[in-house]
């Protein structure tokens, strides 16, 4: 008897990073990110709620420390995405799914690194969360897991720089996070 595990995350559709890392001059094109998909929970009566997706961050780039930068390069098309929760059975109390996972980073995740990123273009990236897992006996689907930074993810102690760089078209929003820098382009919007 116990509750479903989670699905494991997916990081860097292309790569990932925590030491040292430099992109110079590369194009990464239809990466994707996926979180897994989330373990039934087991046992009469429940044995604990059903696992929910993993998380996706970073369809192209993933960074968790260290330091990166990227440099005239182009990113487009890439995907961080969550992975699908699982599905209800007709067990009593196990008849809802899990949760769906996040997608974090459409083309770029930055966690408590020195992320730059320099004369870049990033266009029609996306974040999506993954489906709640299917439930039983005509209980409602676990919850969709929620989306985030559909061009870029920022987060931790460590700002993400940008110089001389265009981020538009994404799906989620363009750029998650604290961004310093300047000239930028982002959504169509001088910062």
């Amino acid at each position: 008897y116990g509750a479903g595990n989670p699905g494991g995350d997916g990081s860097g559709g292309a790569v990932f990073s925590s030491g040292t890392s430099e992109v110079l001059r590369c194009t990464f094109s239809a990466n994707r990110a996926s979180g897994g998909l989330g373990s039934q929970a087991s046992g009469f009566l429940g044995g604990g709620p059903h696992g929910s997706g993993g998380l996706g961050y970073g369809g192209a780039i993933c960074s968790s420390t260290g330091t990166v930068r990227v440099i005239n390069s182009t990113l487009f098309g890439n995907e961080a995405r969550g992975g699908k929760g699982a599905s209800g059975h007709n067990e009593p109390n196990l008849q809802v799914g899990g949760a769906g996972g996040m997608g974090r980073g459409g083309a770029l995740s930055s966690t408590d690194s020195l992320f730059s990123i320099t004369n870049c273009t990033l266009a029609a990236n996306g974040a999506f969360g993954g489906a709640g897992g299917i439930s039983a006996l005509g209980y409602p689907e676990g919850p969709a897991g929620a989306a985030v930074g559909g061009g870029i993810l920022a987060e931790g102690a460590n700002a993400l720089r940008m110089v001389n760089c265009n981020v538009a078209q994404s799906v989620e929003a363009d750029v998650f996070g604290p961004v310093s820098g300047a000239p930028n382009l982002i959504g169509g919007d001088p910062r």
